[in-house]
């Protein structure tokens, strides 16, 4: 039986009087039961799951990832008359090319299986005057990642060019505003000032100093960093492009694409695309972008640059960065959070790959030729005196809605780990359901589905801070191996880590370590056996936290992952000295 394809929650892409396929379960929103539950419709299955597929699908993506890199790098030379190295490229636009590589390998493959399975008649492409596949810098490009409209039309774009394929594409106009098409660089007052403020700053600056922003250190010592440095401790801050320039900017992309005609499957595609959804900052607003880098009252030759996470998305420092890495000056990243020397997919993450030395929390070697120093946990440097309630509660700590930028469908990884923590609290004994919180990322789609399922269940909804709730909490289970994690662990915070798919998601040689976790009761892939652990400890959880077999595996596992130094600032200070006179 042939079926409408539905690609997405927006019910302007809907037939309900149609049998349907759903593309995925990001379809069906738990307030909108009522209506998809009365349809004749099948979910397809989602994609990437599987283990031996998701590492295929990442050493794919490796493989491409550095082919298109080179070929773009060359492409952006010569569209905008330059002669910069591939490193300058990949620290500009590599964030976004990741994402892009992914996103588009998941909509392909998504449809090229369902496809595979399913007899389809049509599909319905949302008409909204105005909207644009390509959005204005790899923040607005994130912010699309997860709507409804874009996702609609990039699948429709990609069907289109799948061959073989007799599917009808009905064209449905609609007026509601249901995209976002502006840039996250705009006016803001408070943004304002400070920039006026920092510039006065600036003439305590000197050409040399090192130029440290968005480090992941608490304030305070980020400012006794920079006095160890012996410079005045500016707090750098990006400022923001004139908000102005992506209203009227017209596209001028014509001469702009890689070769795609004799290449297939998803090369093929991938190639197709980059013209279709580059931002416009690093094309029509290029440079512009450098103009504005030029101008920064920033250090002209700093002794280093070192960041935790503007590497990502913050144009502006990008592009001057990329500028400075090819005068020849240090740059260095320091982790800020998770899956860093543990996440197989990981492994051509740009910041790792562009950067001189790589800071991580205590992890060596786990890349190849990634010069990678182990400092510490920069987050937690402030918090080592927190602890925990020993007649607190249990809190239970979901993961966000799943950011749909990845290959496989995180969104149902996201739905199964919300399932498998349902059936957790529904094991738990009443005595502990009545002391337990469930906490949920502030963008959660689970609130209803909680209520649903438990009239009395308490519910963080993810606005109060983290470690208020911590304090007054016994134990904290998180289901995804998460920052917070490392951070409780290194706290010495008595903390379980629960996730079914085991671990899949990690590189070979960290599995030793996690390992350590799971024999000690630290990580459980069984919903039965963390609530009779829960229940066994749960009136004297030292017990069991406390005990040397727990005690030694959490210290072990945090001198790769999570771990503390004694005089964490000047011992930075000193490895930042010691490298740069190396």
């Amino acid at each position: 039986m042939k079926r409408i394809l539905v690609t997405t929650s927006h019910e302007a892409s809907w037939d309900v009087s149609e049998p349907t396929i759903f593309l995925g379960e990001w379809c069906k929103k738990n307030n909108r039961r009522h209506i998809w539950s009365s349809i004749d419709s099948e979910v397809a299955s989602p994609y990437g799951l599987d283990p031996k597929q998701r590492i295929s699908d990442a050493d794919e993506k490796h493989k491409l990832y550095d082919i298109l890199m080179k070929d773009l790098s060359c492409k952006l030379n010569d569209f905008h008359k330059k002669n910069h190295s591939v490193r300058y490229w990949t620290i500009l636009i590599g964030p976004w090319l990741d994402s892009f590589m992914m996103v588009v390998m998941n909509r392909y493959k998504t449809l090229e299986a369902t496809l595979d399975h399913f007899e389809i008649s049509k599909t319905i492409l949302i008409n909204q005057k105005g909207f644009s596949l390509i959005k204005n810098d790899y923040s607005d490009f994130r912010e699309a990642i997860n709507s409804d409209l874009w996702n609609n039309a990039l699948y429709v774009e990609i069907l289109k060019n799948m061959k073989s394929q007799n599917i009808e594409i009905l064209i449905k106009d609609t007026d509601k505003a249901s995209f976002s098409n502006h840039s996250n660089i705009k006016f803001n007052f408070r943004s304002f000032l400070k920039k006026h403020v920092f510039n006065f700053f600036n003439f305590f600056s000197h050409k040399t100093d090192a130029f440290i922003i968005n480090s992941f250190l608490p304030v305070i010592d980020e400012i006794k960093l920079k006095l160890l440095l012996g410079q005045f401790p500016i707090i750098w801050k990006s400022p923001n492009i004139d908000s102005n320039f992506f209203r009227d900017v017209e596209l001028n992309r014509d001469n702009f694409f890689l070769e795609f005609q004799n290449f297939s499957g998803i090369e093929r595609e991938l190639r197709r695309l980059i013209n279709k959804l580059i931002p416009k900052i690093y094309i029509e607003g290029y440079e512009v972008l450098c103009r504005e880098a030029n101008n920064l009252k920033w250090p002209s030759n700093p002794k280093f640059i070192f960041t935790s996470n503007s590497f990502t998305a913050d144009e502006l420092f990008k592009c001057w960065l990329g500028f400075k890495v090819e005068e020849g000056v240090p740059y260095y990243v320091g982790q800020h959070g998770a899956n860093y020397g543990t996440y197989y997919e990981s492994k051509n993450w740009p910041e790792l790959n562009t950067a001189d030395r790589f800071y991580s929390w205590g992890w060596k070697d786990m890349y190849k030729d990634i010069n990678t120093i182990p400092a510490f946990n920069f987050k937690v440097i402030n918090k080592l005196s927190y602890n925990y309630k020993k007649s607190g509660k249990l809190l239970l700590v979901e993961s966000s809605p799943g950011t749909r930028d990845g290959i496989r469908d995180r969104f149902y990884e996201s739905l199964t780990r919300h399932e498998a923590m349902v059936e957790l609290y529904r094991l738990l004994g009443k005595k502990i359901q009545t002391d337990s919180i469930v906490r949920l990322h502030r963008r959660s789609l689970d609130l209803d589905d909680w209520h649903r399922k438990f009239a009395n269940i308490k519910i963080d909804e993810g606005q109060k801070d983290f470690y208020k709730v911590v304090k007054k909490s016994k134990l904290i289970v998180f289901n995804y191996d998460s920052s917070g994690l490392l951070e409780l662990l290194a706290m010495n915070i008595p903390v379980i880590c629960f996730w079914r798919d085991g671990f899949n998601h990690l590189l070979p040689a960290s599995k030793i370590h996690y390992q350590l976790l799971k024999d000690s009761d630290i990580f459980f892939d069984s919903s039965e056996k963390i609530v009779n652990h829960i229940n066994l400890h749960w009136d004297d959880i030292d017990s069991w936290w406390l005990s040397p077999k727990v005690q030694s595996a959490r210290l072990e596992f945090c001198k790769q992952y999570s771990r503390v130094v004694d005089n964490p600032i000047v011992s930075f200070k000193k490895i930042l000295v010691d490298q740069i006179k190396k």
